[in-house]
């Protein structure tokens, strides 16, 4: 099989199997967004923070360095503990870093979660699929796809909940912005 055949595979794999549930998680995210933005006084930080579409492209940016860090150079036949641990861990720390300083405190994390697993899950398709001689690797990244990001889903969530506490500033009245009030 060609190059160009086997990446014309894994372009359908990914729109499949990768892009109808990340097409659905974005179209939640922007209608969620939709309503953050009507809130924007009480659920959005400052201008100077990383917007939706940057925190999607520094997720998806994340996601790619992450496979190349980690198992872009090991055996393709199977994966070293220590570097899913190491994958994991990264990717933790990436989801609540670039998380924590979006703009938009709900969706936020959550665009950062589904930009690094569209960057981590297509870079191990593109991998595996040259390598994987079963052709079982469609089924990896379906499962790579449904557990990472459910469990980074859980940590965006735990991200979006802490920054959505109301700031010890504000009044507890919810007033934010009239005389007198301190502007978070």
């Amino acid at each position: 099989m060609s190059t160009a055949q086997t990446l014309l595979g894994v372009l359908r794999v990914i729109l499949l199997f990768g892009g109808i549930p990340m097409g659905v998680a974005a179209l939640v995210l922007v209608l969620m967004h939709l309503s953050e933005r009507d809130n924007a006084d009480e659920l959005r930080t400052d201008g100077r923070s990383l917007g939706n579409v940057g925190a999607a492209f520094c997720g998806i940016a994340v996601g790619v360095s992450l496979w190349l860090l980690w198992f872009s150079w090991g055996d393709p036949s199977g994966y070293a503990t220590w570097a899913i641990v190491g994958a994991v861990v990264t990717a933790l720390a990436a989801v609540i870093g670039i998380g924590a300083v979006t703009r938009w405190r709900q969706t936020g994390p959550f665009v950062v979660v589904l930009g690094g697993l569209f960057g981590f899950s297509s870079t191990f398709a593109v991998d595996a699929s040259f390598y994987d001689t079963t052709g079982l690797w469609g089924v990896g990244y379906l499962m790579v796809v449904f557990i990472a990001g459910f469990i980074l889903a859980i940590i965006a969530t735990v991200v979006a909940l802490v920054r959505s506490r109301p700031s010890p500033n504000r009044r507890s009245t919810g007033d934010t912005g009239s005389a007198g009030g301190v502007d978070s």
